[in-house]
Order: C-alpha cells, then sequence, then structure tokens
C-alpha cells in the first residue's frame, strides 16, 4: 500500500489500478494469490473426510478426490506461478524500509533499551521505567530518545551515546541475515532481482 512503499507489485503503464481512485496502484496479482489461497482451504476438510473408507477404500471417498484433487491442484499450482511472476519483478525500496523504521522514534526497539538496562537494574524495574518513558512521549507527543536520556534512572545507567545506539534498529536483527541466507540457499535458481523497474515493468 502507498502507506507503507516498502515492496511494490509489477506494474505497467496503462494498468488501472482503482475504478474510483485513480492514484492506487492495487497489488492485483497478490490479491489473485490470496484469492486462490482460500479458495484452496475447503479442500482442507474434504481431503480429512476422504480418508475415511468402508471397507477397502469404497468408491463414495474415492470419487471425492476426483473432484477435489484436480481443483486444489490447479488453484495451488496458479498461485505459485504467479507468486513467482511477483518476486521476479518485485520493487525493492531500502530507503522507504530505514524511513518506517524510524517512525516511532525509536520506540521500535525500546525492548532493547529495556534489556541494557535490564543487566544493571533487574529486568521488572526496566520494564517499568521504559514502559512510563514510552507511554509519556505517545501521550506528550516527544521524543522518546530525549526522553530517555532525560530520565535520571536511564541516564544513571546508560550514556547518551549507548542509548543512540540502542534505538539503531539496523543493528537490532538478530538472526535475519542467516534465516534469510538459509531460505534463498534452498531456492533452486535464483529469482532474478529488480530495484527499480523498467519502462514497461515498473513499480506498483
Amino acid at each position: 500500500m502507498n502507506e507503507v512503499g516498502e515492496v511494490e507489485e509489477l506494474w505497467h503503464e496503462g494498468k488501472i489500478g482503482s475504478s474510483t481512485m485513480p492514484q492506487k496502484r492495487n497489488p492485483m496479482l497478490c490479491e489473485t494469490v490470496l484469492t486462490l489461497s482460500r479458495l484452496t482451504r475447503p479442500h482442507a476438510s474434504l481431503a480429512i473426510d476422504a480418508m475415511l473408507h468402508d471397507f477397502e477404500r469404497d468408491w463414495s471417498s474415492v470419487q471425492m478426490e476426483w473432484e477435489f484433487v484436480p481443483e486444489l491442484c490447479i488453484m495451488a499450482h496458479a498461485a505459485l506461478s504467479i507468486s513467482n511472476r511477483v518476486l521476479s519483478m518485485l520493487a525493492v525500496n531500502p530507503d522507504r524500509m530505514l524511513a518506517n523504521l524510524h517512525l516511532s522514534d525509536g520506540q521500535l526497539v525500546a525492548e532493547r533499551v529495556m534489556f541494557a538496562l535490564a543487566e544493571r537494574s533487574g529486568r521488572q524495574t526496566a520494564h517499568e521505567i521504559v514502559h512510563e518513558i514510552s507511554m509519556a512521549s505517545v501521550n506528550n507527543r516527544t521524543s522518546f530518545s530525549e526522553a530517555l536520556k532525560r530520565h535520571p534512572a536511564v541516564s544513571a545507567q546508560l550514556s547518551g551515546a549507548e542509548i543512540e545506539r540502542l534505538l539503531d534498529p539496523t543493528t537490532y536483527i538478530g538472526l535475519s541475515v542467516e534465516f534469510v541466507d538459509n531460505v534463498l540457499a534452498a531456492v533452486p535458481t535464483p529469482l532474478t532481482r529488480n530495484s527499480g523497474g523498467s519502462k514497461k515493468e515498473g513499480r506498483a
């Protein structure tokens, strides 16, 4: 969606996104994938029911499979094909990602500050202190980082430089890199990457 704008689906000139709002670039392919996935879900109950057999696999179950298995395969294949198309032409906006990370002025990683403070004051105390500062910052619409630096219980334990470092979301990613590498290593053929898009296949 426009409000997030971190990744965008394939878009090209002439593609209409909305019948009422001309500025919209609806992710129509992704919406189709969601539709197909929802249509496949009811088949799960049929599949379970088809596991119940009287005697030697009677045809009351077999004929159910003739109906839902082909339909399930067709929809699943379509969803995967469209997903591959979306991913192969996905437009990525890292600048917007970074901007969104900083929208809360550090509140996103308040937990990290709490953990650092907990090493010196205990977890429960640290939680109460950071919670109090966080709520006050939201209610008063003041800077979370500045509020942390001014609070005596925090400033006595953490320097201003430490607080700024802890509030940097780009350095608080845990095992994300390893998880992404594991997923990419499992992909037999690397997807074509597109960071900006061309004239015909641009951002959506």
